[in-house]
């Protein structure tokens, strides 16, 4: 079995650009107290869940950052693995 895996590394790095462009720019604030000082219960409810969608918010867009720079590490290692393997065959011939 032998295979050869080809990876296009600038593909990878646009398209892990794209995604960092996009994760940077989400907007994770919500309205606080859109409602002010009603005493409405459905309205506080409303500001309650504003505000645990914002920490999600937050919390999605730091792992999204996260696991984009851990895929940007992965790729540059796999490209000096692959230098360095084709330095190896250059030498072997």
């Amino acid at each position: 079995m032998n295979a050869e895996i080809k990876i296009n590394y600038g593909e990878i790095q646009e398209t892990l650009s794209q995604f960092k462009a996009a994760a940077e720019s989400m907007e994770t604030s919500v309205p606080a107290g859109a409602f002010g000082s009603t005493q409405l219960d459905v309205a506080r409810k409303l500001d309650e869940l504003n505000q645990l969608l914002q920490q999600v918010l937050v919390s999605y867009k730091s792992l999204l950052l996260s696991n984009i720079n851990g895929t940007e590490q992965s790729v540059q290692s796999m490209k000096e693995a692959d230098q360095q393997v084709a330095g190896q065959i250059a030498q072997m011939r």
